[in-house]
């Protein structure tokens, strides 16, 4: 699992899913840990998230730091999870439109940032982070990715960074990792009409 590397619980903000960090807490320490344990590169598997860990910041008129500011707790609950402290993929894609959020990508790490509503920091990952991602586990031979979870990717097509239309995560893991060709789910606009067999 390369996900959960921070949590909401924690006293000062830090990254979900980061690919590399100063510290061991990151996608790369943690596979090549295996790898040195001796698992075989080709069985590693690396997990990619669809959510995003958040807090609320104990000084919000502080600098837009990456990681490591002090938060008083979790972030508020989201629109449509309704759970502190996490919000999936569709509900940054909501919170960016808001002029006022702030976003930043930590080039080291890989991975992008938020501030919504001046107090709400937020880690998450994005089209960017998932390509540098799939970069990463082509160029070390790694296995492959998965991730968790598919309902927390844009699923209605919202997000403005997509080429998918829906599941701009998901496809840019196919795309990145497997060359798939134009969209991975056929967009149909009209359901055909049941067949239902009456019994006389």
């Amino acid at each position: 699992m390369t996900y959960d590397f921070h949590v909401s619980t924690e006293s000062v903000t830090g990254y979900n899913s980061p690919l590399f960090t100063k510290d061991n807490l990151n996608i790369d320490s943690a596979a090549d840990y295996w790898a040195i344990e001796g698992m075989p590169k080709k069985k590693i598997v690396i997990g990619f998230p669809t959510y995003g860990h958040g807090w609320t910041l104990a000084n919000p008129n502080g600098s837009r730091k990456p990681v490591g500011s002090n938060a008083t707790g979790p972030s508020n609950a989201t629109t449509y999870l309704k759970s502190e402290g996490i919000g999936a993929y569709f509900e940054f894609c909501e919170m960016l439109t808001d002029p006022t959020t702030k976003r930043a990508f930590d080039l080291n790490a890989k991975v992008p940032f938020l501030i919504y509503q001046k107090d709400q920091w937020f880690s998450y990952d994005n089209i960017k982070s998932f390509k540098a991602k799939i970069d990463w586990i082509k160029g070390n031979g790694y296995g492959g990715a998965y991730v968790w979870t598919l309902d927390y990717d844009d699923f209605n097509g919202e997000c403005t960074d997509s080429v998918d239309g829906i599941y701009p995560l998901i496809g840019t893991i196919a795309r990145r990792m497997g060359n798939v060709k134009g969209p991975l789910i056929p967009i149909s606009s009209t359901t055909e009409k049941p067949l239902i067999e009456q019994n006389s």
